[in-house]
Parts: structure tokens; sequence; C-alpha cells
């Protein structure tokens, strides 16, 4: 009678996605959170503010632990128990905290959502991480050996030329164009940025940019409000 109310206790726990992880055995020595339970496979929370989360799908006979936030079987890939969908899980590598890529493409992630499949048509084979963004940013550029890309696009950028401008503030530059957060700042005059040296501030011939910090989003344009103040040179 108390084994069967212990598994309806269990049961019941599941349908509300509570936290019963832990109840489950350890997989393997190199995360204490992917368990083995009656129910399946299950990434364990070990939080009572955060839910488990159950693996769809599980191929058991190949399923393996990769390490404490990874997992995969013959056809399937999960991070810190989430499927990276549609990811050759023999090929799949980090390039940086919330960017991955198989053979055939990039896959990125924002804030917990679901991972997306990029389909822009980037080289796999020569991408790489332009470089990681400072704290505060929560994406990097890619570039491969035809284009720059940002958030699953192609940006109007020279691969070549394209580089990190400010150590703090998120201002990538090429030849021709500033950009923040994938998009091209028009104010800024490229040929005559000069940058300070505390690596945040930076002026060109018409401004001096303060950097100021503020992120704040911009609903009417859609964007990233540029964290500088814009100070007009006196003439």
């Amino acid at each position: 009678m108390k084994y069967a109310a212990k598994i309806f206790f269990i049961v019941l726990c599941m349908s509300l996605n509570s936290c019963i992880g832990f109840l489950g055995k350890q997989i393997d020595e190199k995360s204490s959170r992917y368990r083995k339970t009656p129910f399946g496979i299950v990434f364990a929370s070990f939080d009572e503010a955060s839910t488990d989360k159950w693996l769809k799908d599980v191929d058991e006979a190949t399923f393996e632990v990769l390490s404490e936030s990874d997992a995969r079987d013959k056809n399937r890939y999960w991070h810190y128990g989430t499927e990276i969908t549609g990811a050759n899980p023999k090929t799949l590598v980090f390039i940086d905290i919330d960017l991955a890529k198989d053979d055939k493409t990039i896959f990125d992630q924002y804030e917990g959502m679901e991972w997306r499949k990029w389909t822009c048509g980037v080289d796999v084979k020569t991408a790489e991480l332009v470089v990681s963004e400072p704290a505060g940013f929560i994406y990097s550029y890619l570039r491969d050996k035809n284009a720059i890309y940002y958030l699953n696009t192609r940006l109007e950028a020279d691969p070549a030329t394209f580089r990190q401008f400010t150590v703090i503030g998120g201002i990538f530059v090429d030849s021709h164009n500033a950009f923040f957060n994938g998009e091209i700042v028009d104010c800024i005059d490229v040929p005559t940025m000069i940058l300070c040296e505390n690596g945040e501030d930076f002026e060109d011939k018409n401004n001096f940019y303060k950097y100021d910090g503020d992120f704040k989003y911009k609903e009417s344009e859609g964007i990233i409000h540029l964290p500088y103040t814009i100070i007009p040179k006196q003439e």
C-alpha cells in the first residue's frame, strides 16, 4: 500500500512537472542531473523554483551523458535538458555559450527559448567567431569565407576588415561602417574614429561618444538603444 501511494505521488508530481528528478538514479558520473526513473530520463533541476525537464523520444540503448549539461543518443542532442532540434548529435559542437554548429548549420538560443536552426546560408566549414562580445551582450558575430553574420542574419559587412572596435560597448567596424547589435550605425564616421584609452569611449570628426551603459530597448525601432551619449564637437 505504501509503495502504491509512493508511485501515485510520483505520477502526480510528474503531471505537475514538479521537481522530482532527484528521485531518479544518476546515469553517469559526468553529470548529477541526467537521471533515469521508471518513467523515463529526466534532467533534474534540484531547485524548487524550477521544473525538471523530461527528455522525449530517447533511444536509451544509445543514450550517453557527455558533461554536466549535455547528453545525446543516436538521434538527438540535449543541452541542459533542452533538445537542440534538428542537430546532428554526432557532429554538434559549441562555439560560444548560446551558439553551436553541426556539419550542416548553426544553432542559437536566446534567454532559455527553444534552439533555432540558422537559415541564412552560413558556410559551416569556415564559420568562426569574430570575437565573443563583452559582458552585457547576448550574441556574437560569426565570420565565414563569404560574409559576417549576426542572429541568423547575413550583414552588409566586409569579412576581411570586420573587427571589434571598443573593448566594452559592443561597437564593431569594417572598412566602411560601424555596427552595434548587428545594425549599421549611420552617425559614426568610420575613417576618423579614434578609441580612447579606457577602451569604451571614442570620437570621430563630428562627435564624442561617451559610454553610458544604457541598453534600453526601443520598441518603435525594434533595436537596442546605442549605449552612448553623443556629444557634438564645437565647430
